[in-house]
């Protein structure tokens, strides 16, 4: 019997033992430990899909918006991927398909997103180049014989497909200025990009363009020796608008960009892609966009939904936020 005794206080003395060296050799609590749990949940859940148009080099925006990713990545604890389009079109396609969850788009895009694809719009982003503001403006030689936007009858005019600088602005104004409906109506030349605009204006390919304003002062910075005729300036409407898709995941999102400026890590991310802020923008900032489409003619809601219609998913690959 008293064997027996000794045998179990042994055992019991070997079990404590035991726990001791297990939890001496358990590491102490530290915040990389918490860090990592986070990431390997974003490793887990379903990522957040950002799509992105570049407007000019498609390589340095994506890197420019990968800090972006990485910000929200690491605030909702989901992987986010950048997923870069090359039309509106076809991003507005993903919309209604649900491949992607939120994109940063032009106002005009973005008003077509929200009035057909169930997207919301969450957020302006204000930039600190001079372009931050989206204005936009109808250009002419200055040694053309052209004033305002009511001398463009019967003349070629250089558009860029579907944006709202490149095309929905000139066709308004056109149209108020009976330029459009009238006798003589203008050609229209229409192009991807607002260089492409510019070059046709400067060889003499089209008398007059339209772009944004920010596109064609860094332009005449660059060559001075080109000077341009404004004959028509917008009011500023934001260069670019987050919008997602409707839920919990759109509230979210919002929070996050929204509170950016007021987190050092928030703002170096900003810095990053040139803005200073994601500002709060109400429904009715669409407004304006949705009366010059009910103005113009063009047809650019019809347009930009047809783009996508039946279109194959496309090839870029997503960009991930870390």
């Amino acid at each position: 019997m008293r064997s027996s005794r000794l045998i179990l206080g042994g055992l019991g003395i070997l079990f404590t033992v035991g726990v001791l060296m297990i939890l001496s050799l358990m590491p102490a609590d530290d915040p990389s430990a918490e860090r990592g749990g986070a990431e390997m949940r974003a490793g887990l859940a379903a990522p957040l899909r950002i799509g992105l148009i570049p407007e000019l080099d498609v390589f340095a925006e994506r890197r420019n918006h990968r800090a972006l990713a990485a910000y929200v990545q690491q605030r909702s604890g989901r992987r986010v991927e950048l997923v870069t389009d090359r039309s509106h079109g076809s991003l507005l396609d993903r919309f209604a398909r649900n491949r992607i969850d939120a994109a940063l788009l032009d106002p005009l895009v973005a008003t077509v997103a929200a009035d057909h694809c169930g997207a919301v719009l969450l957020a302006s982003v204000e930039f600190t180049t001079p372009s931050g503001s989206h204005r936009a403006v109808v250009f002419a030689r200055y040694d053309a014989p052209l004033r305002t936007v009511d001398d463009l009858g019967g003349r070629s005019v250089a558009l860029i497909r579907s944006t709202m600088a490149g095309e929905l602005y000139p066709l308004y104004r056109m149209q108020q200025a009976a330029v459009l409906g009238g006798d003589r109506p203008p050609e229209l030349i229409h192009e991807d990009t607002p260089e492409a605009v510019i070059a046709h204006v400067v060889a003499g390919r089209a008398h007059a363009g339209a772009a944004p304003l920010g596109v064609l002062d860094a332009y005449t910075q660059q060559h001075p020796e080109t000077r341009f005729r404004h004959l028509d300036t917008s009011d500023p409407l934001p260069r670019r608008l987050l919008v997602a898709r409707a839920g919990d995941t759109a509230a979210e999102l919002r929070r996050i960009v929204i509170a950016m400026e007021h987190d050092p890590q928030g703002r170096a991310a900003l810095a990053a892609f040139g803005a200073t802020r994601f500002a709060d923008s109400p429904p009715e900032t669409l407004e304006p966009v949705r009366r010059m489409m009910a103005v113009s003619e063009g047809n650019l809601r019809e347009r930009l939904i047809a783009a996508g219609a039946g279109r194959e998913e496309d090839q870029p690959a997503p960009g991930r936020g870390n």
